[in-house]
């Protein structure tokens, strides 16, 4: 009776899947909006508009639509001096940085929140083709579509801001297109160098296999009818849990996938395939400046420290780090945000000139990643940085 009572169950809830929409990019564009009137009942003097715009991205004899999605917040009482440009991470969109924004309305900016193309709420015309590219190729798609954005909205050399992900994809774009930005700054990004350590592990191998967005669409028959049950309801009455659920089930959102293959796996190893270490040492970049968690357990602060005390052999009076204290992968939640904000303003005003290495050791610089004699394309740990350190060093020293 149980058995039959639970095949009972199932099979209501697949035929009552018929009756519910996919959920698309409106589905999230509905929700954010829903998030950010109930943020503005406690803000004052901020105003918001959306923004759309379209582009049509030529590659390889094919065209991508692309849907560009953004938020703009300006204060009501004042001009802006400058404009900031923020790029959210994985699994996330434009609302992640709701907390640090009225901090830098004080201070004079205007603030655009981008969606990255790919990723539920800027959409992307002809997925499937677009999911046979290679994912270089696939950054190279979504920076043209960001440096389309800032010119279609006149936006005078901005400060670009790049998390997590997207640090790959900041540090990408200003070493493509050096005068698309003023300056720009990473925070806790991935794929400084090739090595996995610490909890990365385990989320890597999460994000590998596309989780969470692969596995639980397996159930999408199942869990849909009960999170649109939940909505209509208003027994889940929280409008960023509901974005966070929807953004998982979007058929237009193929962020999991594109970051997944920014992943390479060989045998039991994990390690990045895209990593920004040659996109701005060894090309023309504006000024930079790292921000990073100092618990950070996922990609941990030493390699950011790693990446200074390279600088430092080229200029000692290099300052490329801000850390922020006892805050983790997920800076912003510390606080309400607030030192998150305050070291972007102080990273915008402390923002140095990287020092630029000779471009003729990049293809020995590259191959060394892949080296895993030196162990950072296989297993992080001290020794293993201190080793690639002193060969990178010898590399960079020699004159021939």
């Amino acid at each position: 009776m149980f058995i039959e009572s639970i095949i009972f169950f199932v099979s209501g809830l697949f035929f009552l899947n018929i009756f519910f929409k996919s959920i698309d990019s409106k589905k999230l564009i509905q929700y954010e909006e829903k998030i950010i009137e109930r943020w503005l009942k406690n803000i004052h003097s901020i105003k918001y508009e959306k923004k759309s715009c379209k582009f049509d991205i030529f590659y390889e004899g094919k065209i991508f639509n692309i849907f560009f999605h953004s938020l703009i917040f300006k204060s009501t009482n004042s001009l802006s001096k400058d404009k900031i440009i923020l790029v959210h991470g994985a699994n996330s969109g434009p609302t992640f940085w709701l907390d640090i924004i009225p901090y830098l309305i004080q201070n004079g900016y205007e603030v655009h929140c981008i969606s990255i193309p790919g990723f539920g709420q800027s959409t992307i015309s002809s997925l499937s083709e677009f999911e046979q590219i290679d994912v270089s190729n696939q950054i190279n798609i979504i920076n043209e579509s960001i440096v389309k954005y800032i010119v279609t909205n006149s936006i005078e050399r901005p400060i670009i801001v790049g998390y997590s992900f997207s640090g790959v994809i900041v540090s990408r774009l200003v070493s493509s297109y050096p005068n698309v930005c003023k300056k720009f700054i990473i925070i806790n990004s991935i794929g400084l160098f090739p090595g996995i350590a610490d909890d990365g592990h385990y989320w890597t191998l999460l994000f590998y296999f596309g989780m969470p967005n692969s596995v639980i669409r397996l159930f999408d028959f199942l869990l849909k009818p009960l999170i649109y049950l939940l909505e209509h309801v208003k027994i889940m009455n929280e409008p960023s849990l509901l974005w966070f659920v929807y953004q998982i089930f979007c058929y237009e959102n193929i962020g999991h996938k594109i970051l997944s293959k920014c992943i390479q796996r060989k045998g039991s190893k994990y390690s990045w395939e895209q990593t920004i270490f040659c996109d701005i040492f060894f090309s023309q970049t504006p000024p930079c400046k790292f921000i990073w968690g100092s618990d950070d357990s996922i990609i941990p602060i030493e390699h950011a420290k790693f990446y200074e005390k390279l600088m430092k052999t080229k200029s000692k009076n290099i300052e490329l780090l801000i850390p922020i204290e006892n805050a983790w992968h997920i800076p912003i939640y510390k606080d309400k945000g607030r030192p998150l904000a305050n070291s972007i303003l102080q990273a915008i005003d402390e923002s140095v000139d990287l020092p630029k290495f000779n471009i003729f050791k990049l293809g020995m610089i590259k191959h060394l990643f892949k080296d895993s004699y030196y162990g950072y394309s296989s297993d992080d740990n001290f020794i293993n940085r201190e080793l690639l350190f002193l060969k990178i060093y010898e590399i960079l020293c020699e004159t021939n």
